[in-house]
């Protein structure tokens, strides 16, 4: 009977990892400073909790994501006329000359501190026909926290723009 009992608690708690969504099945996710991440619809957004944007007339693919009161922007800068690669992009902390992602941990304060990456990268993995995929990956600096905030393990896969 012990052994019997044993067995259904060791399914029990292993099968709840059965239910657990896999971060490559998703849309987008990431680890910011080890805890999971995932866009959720913010109420205070008029838009979808996920989004992709490419600009032409300013040549710039935009990620936007919303959880909550969090928020993570990803900008990856292109000349005008040049396509989204499959490729590496190196990210800044200079929005308004290169590549940058940032992150807010409450985007609805008065005055919402802003995360602009310090280092990271984004990596293109796939484009066809507007379904974009890739990783990235940055580090950023909260003056008010006095702390790295790391957004590891992030991913965007099938993204429509």
């Amino acid at each position: 009977m012990k052994k019997l009992t044993f067995a259904l608690i060791v399914f029990s708690l292993s099968s709840c990892q059965l239910f657990e969504p896999k971060p490559e099945s998703e849309k987008f996710y990431c680890k910011i400073n080890g805890k999971a991440w995932r866009p959720e619809k913010a109420s205070y957004s008029l838009g979808p909790p996920l989004s992709g944007e490419w600009n032409k007339k300013n040549g710039r693919f935009v990620i936007s994501a919303y959880n909550g009161v969090e928020s993570i922007f990803i900008g990856i800068k292109l000349n005008i006329n040049e396509p989204l690669g499959i490729r590496e992009y190196e990210l800044q902390n200079n929005p308004a000359n290169g590549s940058a992602a940032t992150y807010y941990y409450d985007y609805t304060s008065q005055t919402p501190e802003k995360l602009l990456s310090k280092s990271g990268k984004v990596v293109i993995t796939k484009n066809d026909n507007r379904l974009v995929s890739g990783t990235f990956e940055f580090t950023s600096y909260s003056d008010v926290k006095k702390k790295d905030c790391k957004i590891t393990k992030g991913q965007f896969n099938d993204l429509i723009y």
